[in-house]
């Protein structure tokens, strides 16, 4: 598997076919090329097969770390009357009321403190670098496969950061 930003040398050229990312689990250390995409903590490590200008380096500690948390059995669920004009990125508006609810997928209580922020992105599913435009934390406390009322978003502002067709 080719690493993820491009590997060049000391005059550019491109050796990000020489690099190899691995990744150790450290809860039963294995070993994979492939990137983790359950939960847990992986080290990654690095080996570099070299060629006739640079040397080979054996598998090696990165002394990086990738941690993937348990995804939440609570998925936000947002109603509200949104505006039919065109935003522009950074502008005041009328603020959007946005109600939130939340919605159990396991069997058993979820509670505990939750959070839910309201992004704008150009993907209907959203990106960590979505700029947040509202966000609203407290206890809650739903039931198996049960849906609760959370509280309420305003949405006053559209982010300076947000670019073209945004969805929140």
């Amino acid at each position: 598997m080719p690493p993820v930003r491009p590997t060049t040398g000391t005059h550019g050229e491109d050796l990000s076919s020489l690099l190899h990312l691995l990744y150790k689990n450290l809860a039963d250390n294995s070993v994979s090329a492939a990137a983790p995409t359950q939960p847990g903590t992986f080290e990654v490590l690095a080996s570099f097969d070299g060629n006739l200008a640079y040397n080979a380096v054996a598998t090696f500690d990165s002394g990086k770390q990738i941690v993937i948390g348990p995804q939440s059995v609570l998925q936000s669920v947002l109603t509200g009357k949104l505006p039919t004009i065109s935003l522009v990125a950074g502008q005041k508006i009328k603020p959007i009321g946005l109600k939130v609810k939340l919605a159990n997928s396991s069997a058993n209580v979820a509670s505990g403190l939750v959070t839910v922020n309201v992004t704008l992105s150009t993907s209907p599913t959203g990106s960590a670098n979505d700029p947040i435009v509202g966000t609203i934390t407290k206890k809650a406390k739903i039931k198996g496969h049960k849906t609760g009322s959370f509280g309420a978003v305003k949405v006053r502002n559209t982010s300076r950061r947000a670019h073209g067709h945004v969805v929140l």
